[in-house]
């Protein structure tokens, strides 16, 4: 599939979905059945359209390819790789006799299932909305496109999240996130974190990373002053090659992205008076790994980590789409409109 194939495929498929979404916001009605095949059917679409794309459509998919071929013909061994996730994948793919180029759709096939298990489980009646709220976001596509490890790691998170009550769940789906991509260790610590934080605690974390970020007082000074992280020093010069093909330095408009949404989750919080704990975790776990987002922007490739935060938002609206309130239609065709325009303006 060719990028202008995909992206008319994308582009339709969304139209057809934001149909589905005004109706069910005018009629006010959620059934369970119909939402589940409706998100089935859009979630088949998109695994199709991630799994069978062409080699061009994602910067990094080519560099998996080289290494499903590297992991199959044995010059990378699974001591080598700290994604294991992905060696366990390209290895049950050989296995099975599907060509290299089919690990695409393997891939996009458990992300997908993921997401769709997410959502069923987290969102019951309403599970529509909150996939549709993850379609809308720019993130997912390149999750489902580029950053393929840390998809997988991501779709195991939510999971965890949506098996919270199961401790047993919760704790697999925590080791599958960190076993898909090792950075996701920062999501896991900081979900474990907001237990023991309250969400004005959080929202002070996030101001004051703000400050620090401009003043660059961040990740890349601490890393220069502690002699053990000299080797991440290719990451921080920014008179290196990283640096000069990749944007570097304080990003106003990020922040304002994830303070808009922080402030919808406090309006959540203090008008329509959800009341929840764990979407107090949500919301505290959103401050701190925007935090250690602000305090990355010096770092290229900063924005695989701000996905750790973005990957949260459609939890924080979700409220208003789940939750009955007075004026609740008024919202949920505002928040509606906003994730429209999101979709079409930040690609």
């Amino acid at each position: 599939m060719d990028i202008v194939t995909y992206n008319i495929i994308k582009v339709f498929t969304y139209i057809i979905y934001c149909i589905f979404i005004f109706i069910s916001i005018l009629s006010n009605k959620n059934i369970k059945g119909l939402s589940t095949i409706c998100v089935l059917g859009f979630a088949v679409i998109y695994m199709f359209v991630f799994g069978n794309r062409d080699l061009e459509i994602g910067t990094d998919t080519r560099s998996y390819i080289e290494n499903y071929n590297k992991i199959t013909q044995g010059v990378l061994s699974f001591e080598k790789t700290s994604d294991t996730i992905f060696y366990v994948l390209s290895y049950i793919n050989n296995y099975i006799g599907f060509s290299n180029l089919n690990i695409l759709l393997f891939i996009a096939f458990i992300f997908m299932f993921n997401v769709v298990l997410f959502s069923v489980k987290y969102g019951k009646y309403n599970s529509l909305y909150i996939l549709f709220s993850f379609v809308s976001c720019f993130f997912f596509y390149n999750l489902g496109t580029n950053i393929l490890r840390q998809g997988l790691a991501i779709s195991f998170f939510l999971c965890s999240i949506a098996f919270f009550k199961n401790k047993t769940l919760k704790y697999l789906y925590f080791i599958l996130t960190i076993l898909s991509h090792i950075s996701s260790v920062l999501i896991v610590g900081v979900y474990f974190l907001s237990k023991y934080l309250k969400i004005k605690t959080g929202v002070i974390i996030f101001i004051i990373s703000i400050i620090l970020s401009f003043l660059k007082f961040d990740f890349k000074f601490i890393v220069n002053q502690i002699p053990f992280f000299q080797r991440f020093l290719k990451y921080t010069d920014e008179d290196g090659y990283l640096a000069s093909v990749y944007d570097v330095g304080f990003k106003p408009k990020f922040i304002v992205f994830n303070l808009f949404f922080l402030i919808i989750g406090l309006f959540i919080k203090k008008y329509i008076k959800f009341e929840d704990d764990n979407y107090d975790k949500i919301l505290i776990t959103f401050c701190l790994a925007s935090a250690i987002f602000f305090l990355s922007f010096n770092i290229p490739f900063s924005d695989r980590v701000g996905v750790y935060s973005w990957c949260l938002i459609p939890l924080i609206i979700f409220p208003i789409f789940s939750y009955k309130f007075k004026n609740m239609v008024n919202y949920r065709l505002a928040m509606f409109f906003i994730l429209i325009i999101f979709f079409f303006a930040i690609q």
